[in-house]
């Protein structure tokens, strides 16, 4: 009886670690609007493309706006030394493949597509204009 109460004990255990580990990962993308160690321009571009509604092509494979920042901060966090300010995020991280080369394609529902780089550098001026207005 011992054995089973162990086995479900660890069974149990291992789920609830999943499932915080898919919140995390799920919720990392709006998450990075309070994050200290994300310069603000450059967590509001993370944070734009996570709320976008529009989809990213990375290699051939659509992703969701969630799931694009969420890789956009994770790729950032692994080569902020590359990138210390916004226009340097957005050249050297936010515009294509560091494996394959190829551009990201963002695609939103009412607009044509267009490359990350165009549509992030016009986020940044709209964003330095203007600020947060608009956004959610």
């Amino acid at each position: 009886m011992s054995q089973g109460i162990h086995t479900i004990s660890g069974r149990l255990g291992a789920m609830c670690l999943a499932v915080a580990m898919i919140a995390a990962w799920v919720t990392d993308a709006p998450a990075v609007e309070n994050g200290a160690d994300v310069p603000p321009e450059i967590a509001h571009l993370i944070a734009f493309v996570g709320h976008s509604g529009c989809d990213m092509d990375r290699n051939g494979s659509r992703h969701t706006a969630a799931e694009a920042a969420s890789h956009l901060l994770q790729k950032y966090r692994r080569a902020k030394r590359y990138a210390p300010d916004a226009e340097q995020f957005i050249a050297r991280i936010a515009t294509g493949s560091s494996l394959s080369g190829k551009p990201y394609m963002v695609y939103c529902s009412a607009h044509p597509p267009t490359s990350s780089a165009n549509w992030l550098r016009s986020e940044l001026v709209r964003y330095r204009t203007e600020g947060d207005k608009g956004l959610p």
